[in-house]
């Protein structure tokens, strides 16, 4: 448990749902702070991705750098929202009643149906290789490409050799160069031959790695209940819009 990107989070949380409680006013009537922090969440992890996205891109990832990078730009967005609408008053926080039960309904719901994570999956399907990056992510391994050295240094040209083999079958771990992921192509991998990157899209993996480097490795897929409780409240406030009917919300 990482105490300090615990705060860093939390505290980023927090102004991102103030930056909606000055934003907010400008399109709507009445300001809440279910759903200032709904949007603010979703804010957060929003920039949490595209900051990660230049970070990878430039190769130089860190789960500590993205949080202060990502915590930054909230609290820029806070001061540039707060320094235009300092002429207007601060509308006041409204409750309403019916997108209180509506949000403790799906918490309730969320936490019963998903509290439960399937936990580690291996390299055989794609949750298991997003899983595994992350890990990588949190022991500090933040490069694009992945180099294994030991082997070649430790091992015996025979015992190498069937290494290198079994490497080969990982799924979701392709060598540089290899043109069939399928295929392992052995003249590819650098000097090593084991140089090679993880399937997928690094930014999955950057978010699990920052649940996992705050809250534990066994934890890093509790940031799904968080993403399905916005999910849901977002579509609560699509149909409010839309002026359906409280039981077809339901």
């Amino acid at each position: 448990m990482n105490l300090l990107l615990i705060l860093i989070f939390f505290i980023s949380i927090i102004c991102s749902t103030f930056l909606f409680v000055l934003v907010i006013p400008s399109f709507r009537k009445e300001v809440s702070i279910i759903r200032a922090g709904v949007f603010g969440v979703v804010a957060y992890f929003f920039i949490s991705i595209i900051t990660s996205v230049v970070l990878f891109s430039f190769d130089v990832f860190s789960i500590g750098k993205n949080a202060i990078i990502t915590f930054a730009l909230i609290a820029i967005g806070m001061g540039i929202s707060f320094i235009k609408l300092k002429t207007k008053p601060l509308k006041a926080l409204k409750f309403n009643r019916k997108e209180c039960i509506f949000f403790v309904a799906i918490v309730l719901v969320v936490l019963l149906l998903s509290g439960e994570k399937f936990g580690f999956f291996g390299m055989g399907q794609d949750q298991g290789v997003y899983q595994t990056k992350a890990i990588e992510l949190i022991y500090g391994n933040n490069t694009n490409e992945l180099d294994i050295y030991y082997p070649l240094k430790t091992l015996n040209e025979e015992d190498f050799e069937y290494y290198r083999d079994e490497m080969g079958k990982l799924q979701g771990y392709y060598l540089i160069g290899q043109v069939n992921p399928a295929v392992p192509d052995f003249e590819n991998g650098g000097e090593t031959r084991l140089r090679g990157v993880y399937h997928g899209i690094s930014t999955w993996p950057a978010i699990l790695a920052l649940f996992g480097e705050m809250f534990g490795v066994d934890h890093m897929q509790d940031c799904q209940t968080l993403f399905f409780i916005c999910f849901l409240m977002l579509t609560f406030y699509i149909l409010e819009n839309l002026k359906v009917k409280t039981i077809v919300e339901a």
